[in-house]
């Protein structure tokens, strides 16, 4: 199970892994992006992808881009955040930006397995997309590899 706090954007072709994030006996590659360069937005327009959210079970997308993504049980039910059934349990609340009509990011939060967090990427071109991820509380972009790790790991 994933349990993130992070900014979703395309990965500038710039970016290289260049310092260490510590967390606990942990430690995380970071990506230096160009200092003051401005991130590109996805090649997808921002209601493209508000469409494309809509059509995952359990996705509740308001047309400002605010999302929740409740887990899908057996049969495709939705599985509430009070659910009895502890590993069918997860939430994904995020908030869709846009730049000149077309994604710019994706801030998520919640918790998430791994299938379920590939199916949201999918919506944004991934894997054909290469992307970073800010973590929010620390400050620093993780590539890919090492923002799964992250996200996977226990805290």
């Amino acid at each position: 199970m994933y349990t993130l706090h992070a900014i979703v954007l395309v990965r500038p072709a710039g970016a290289i892994e260049s310092g260490e994030l510590t967390v606990g006996s942990a430690t995380y590659a970071t990506a230096a992006v160009e200092s003051g360069g401005r991130f590109s937005p996805f090649d997808v327009s921002f209601d493209q992808v508000v469409e494309r959210l809509g059509d995952l079970p359990g996705m509740f997308c308001e047309p400002d881009g605010s999302f929740v993504w409740v887990a899908a049980g057996e049969g495709g039910e939705t599985v509430l955040p009070d659910s009895k059934r502890e590993n069918d349990r997860w939430q994904l609340d995020g908030q869709l930006t846009d730049r000149n009509e077309r994604l710019l990011s994706i801030e998520l939060s919640g918790r998430c397995p791994p299938e379920a967090f590939d199916r949201l990427l999918s919506v944004l071109g991934w894997p054909e997309v290469p992307l970073l991820f800010q973590l929010m509380q620390e400050g620093v972009h993780l590539g890919e590899a090492e923002f799964r790790r992250w996200a996977a790991a226990e805290r």
